[in-house]
Protein backbone atom coordinates (compact mmCIF):
# COMPACT_ATOMS: atom_id res chain seq x y z
CA UNK A 1 0.00 0.00 0.00
CA UNK A 2 1.25 3.63 -1.09
CA UNK A 3 1.42 6.45 1.48
CA UNK A 4 -1.72 8.79 0.10
CA UNK A 5 -0.15 11.86 2.19
CA UNK A 6 1.71 14.44 0.33
CA UNK A 7 5.52 15.12 0.26
CA UNK A 8 4.84 18.51 1.52
CA UNK A 9 2.80 16.65 4.56
CA UNK A 10 5.52 13.77 5.47
CA UNK A 11 7.98 16.76 5.51
CA UNK A 12 5.89 18.46 7.70
CA UNK A 13 5.64 15.90 10.24
CA UNK A 14 8.99 14.57 9.92
CA UNK A 15 10.06 18.09 11.19
CA UNK A 16 8.06 17.68 13.73
CA UNK A 17 9.72 14.31 14.84
CA UNK A 18 7.35 11.69 13.15
CA UNK A 19 8.84 9.13 11.49
CA UNK A 20 6.54 7.60 7.95
CA UNK A 21 6.41 4.28 8.05
CA UNK A 22 7.40 3.88 4.25
CA UNK A 23 4.54 2.44 2.33
CA UNK A 24 1.71 3.14 4.75
CA UNK A 25 -0.10 6.23 6.37
CA UNK A 26 1.22 5.83 9.87
CA UNK A 27 4.14 6.51 11.27
CA UNK A 28 6.32 5.96 14.34
CA UNK A 29 7.54 8.22 17.07
CA UNK A 30 10.94 8.03 19.05
CA UNK A 31 11.25 8.55 22.89
CA UNK A 32 14.65 9.65 24.03
CA UNK A 33 15.83 8.18 27.34
CA UNK A 34 18.49 8.69 29.43
CA UNK A 35 21.44 6.26 29.15
CA UNK A 36 18.79 3.59 28.16
CA UNK A 37 17.02 3.46 31.03
CA UNK A 38 13.42 4.45 32.23
CA UNK A 39 11.67 3.47 34.96
CA UNK A 40 8.79 0.56 35.46
CA UNK A 41 6.28 3.81 35.69
CA UNK A 42 7.49 4.83 32.36
CA UNK A 43 7.50 1.69 30.43
CA UNK A 44 3.99 0.94 31.41
CA UNK A 45 2.97 4.55 30.71
CA UNK A 46 4.58 4.13 26.86
CA UNK A 47 3.09 0.28 26.92
CA UNK A 48 -0.63 1.90 27.48
CA UNK A 49 -0.23 4.91 24.78
CA UNK A 50 1.12 2.62 22.16
CA UNK A 51 -1.98 0.47 22.86
CA UNK A 52 -4.46 3.41 22.92
CA UNK A 53 -2.85 5.64 20.15
CA UNK A 54 -0.78 3.26 18.08
CA UNK A 55 -0.09 -0.42 16.87
CA UNK A 56 0.43 -1.50 20.25
CA UNK A 57 4.01 -2.22 19.86
CA UNK A 58 7.05 -0.64 20.62
CA UNK A 59 10.87 -1.76 19.50
CA UNK A 60 13.78 -0.62 21.38
CA UNK A 61 17.17 1.37 19.00
CA UNK A 62 20.50 0.51 19.22
CA UNK A 63 20.63 4.98 20.23
CA UNK A 64 19.02 3.58 23.27
CA UNK A 65 15.65 4.98 22.32
CA UNK A 66 12.34 3.39 22.56
CA UNK A 67 10.34 3.81 19.32
CA UNK A 68 6.57 3.32 19.63
CA UNK A 69 5.23 1.96 16.06
CA UNK A 70 2.44 2.40 13.56
CA UNK A 71 0.89 5.68 14.76
CA UNK A 72 -2.12 6.29 12.30
CA UNK A 73 -1.82 9.84 10.15
CA UNK A 74 -3.76 12.53 10.84
CA UNK A 75 -7.43 12.04 10.27
CA UNK A 76 -7.09 8.04 11.00
CA UNK A 77 -8.53 8.10 14.61
CA UNK A 78 -5.16 10.19 15.69
CA UNK A 79 -5.72 13.25 17.34
CA UNK A 80 -2.33 13.91 18.98
CA UNK A 81 -0.25 13.07 15.89
CA UNK A 82 1.80 16.26 15.74
CA UNK A 83 2.41 17.43 19.40
CA UNK A 84 4.87 17.03 21.26
CA UNK A 85 5.66 16.71 24.91
CA UNK A 86 7.52 19.62 26.69
CA UNK A 87 11.11 18.95 28.18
Amino acid sequence: MATTLSADEIKAYKGKGWLLNKGTDSFSARILTVNGKVSADQLQAVAEASRKYASGKVTFTSRQTIEVLGIPAPGKDSPQLGCRPST
